[in-house]
């Protein structure tokens, strides 16, 4: 028995990768306006409103996820030496463009307002909607996102074996990055929030659970018996 991709063609793969940067970035967006935003879409919000308040009013939300993301490509291609990771730039600048889209140009109606069951209800569309981008991604093929390269990097560094201990490792200081950005910035937490540190935990899983079912119909298995 064998398993064989459904989707096989160039141009379908490369719109199913062009099509996660779109759903990731309309989760990334629900989850900002909840201010409960992921560790590392906090830091990008916070730098965001950092650099807009001393240096430059232009400055978008998508621009702070792509210098954040592009700062720690660049820290994976000079520990590693391999070139090769700088195409990590392509979903790096695909998902800030479309941060930007759906945050500027195509807002996404306020659900937050309705108050506490509002909030709720964006909060857990944008994590289904922001892991499943993320899937989208991963199972086109192509590069995803930088985060796992940090990861299995300061695991080689640091010597240490478990993924859920660096990975947690890594969200933690995010937020705290985060928090830091945020008062420098006079926003105090900005985009964190209590949900920021429970998307820090769940993510991974929820993500696992994306890929499963994605694979499912990105994959068919092939039954022909062997002659």
């Amino acid at each position: 028995m064998k398993r064989r991709r459904v989707f096989e063609p160039f141009a379908v793969k490369a719109a199913l990768y062009l099509l996660g940067f779109l759903i990731t970035g309309a989760g990334v967006v629900m989850l900002l306006r909840t201010q409960h935003a992921g560790p590392w879409d906090a830091v990008s919000y916070n730098l965001h409103r950092f650099v807009r308040s001393f240096f430059w009013a232009g400055y978008t939300v998508g621009m702070g996820s792509f210098t954040i993301n592009g700062l720690i490509m660049l820290m994976v291609v000079l520990a590693r030496k391999k070139w090769r990771f700088l195409f990590m730039v392509v979903p790096i600048g695909g998902i800030s463009l479309s941060i930007d889209l759906w945050n500027v140009i195509i807002p996404l109606a306020r659900l937050q307002e309705l108050g506490i069951m509002g909030t709720s209800l964006l909060y857990v569309a944008g994590t289904f909607v922001l892991t499943l981008g993320l899937a989208t991604i991963v199972v086109s093929g192509y590069p995803a996102m930088v985060f796992e390269e940090m990861m299995l990097l300061l695991m080689d560094v640091f010597k240490i074996h478990s993924v859920f201990a660096v990975r947690l490792g890594m969200e933690l200081f995010a937020i705290l990055l985060a928090i830091l950005l945020g008062t420098l910035a006079g926003v105090g937490f900005g985009a964190v929030g209590l949900g920021s540190l429970l998307l820090a935990l769940l993510i991974a899983p929820i993500l696992d659970l994306q890929l499963r079912w994605m694979k499912g119909v990105i994959y068919e298995t092939n039954n022909e018996k062997t002659a």
